[in-house]
């Protein structure tokens, strides 16, 4: 990834093929795994036609690094206007298997603040 600073700079790499189902579906987009040809690695992809949001979660998982709570950052790019975000692809549950947004509009009613898991991931400590 080419970098300006700490500033991101989008690429369009012709290296990754993605699965035609998503994984996994939110607010700003959806999630499909894919495979990097280049780094021989299979990966989640992250599509959104939200290119500013995208890009502010690429710079934050850019300054988390590493950690064995979050997937790893690969890479961010913008074609056809719509952001990719490349990142570790992990199996499991997504946060919508568990009624995420149902739980989290739940507390915000009894008084805790719904943005209470994005501070959480902010503050994950690097490993």
């Amino acid at each position: 990834m080419k970098e300006e600073g700490n500033k991101l700079k989008p690429l369009l790499p012709n290296q990754y093929t993605l699965e035609a189902k998503p994984r996994g579906r939110g607010t700003y987009g959806k999630v499909y795994f894919g495979f990097d040809h280049k780094n021989n690695r299979k990966v989640a992809i992250k599509i959104t036609p939200n290119v500013h949001v995208a890009k502010k979660e690429a710079s934050m998982m850019k300054t988390y690094g590493i950690s064995q709570h979050l997937p790893a950052f690969y890479n961010y790019f913008v074609s056809n206007n719509k952001a990719y975000i490349i990142m570790e692809a992990v199996e499991g549950e997504t946060l919508g298997t568990n009624n995420f947004y149902y739980e989290g509009k739940k507390r915000t009613e009894t008084g805790h603040s719904n943005g209470c898991f994005c501070s959480k991931i902010t503050a994950a400590p690097s490993q």
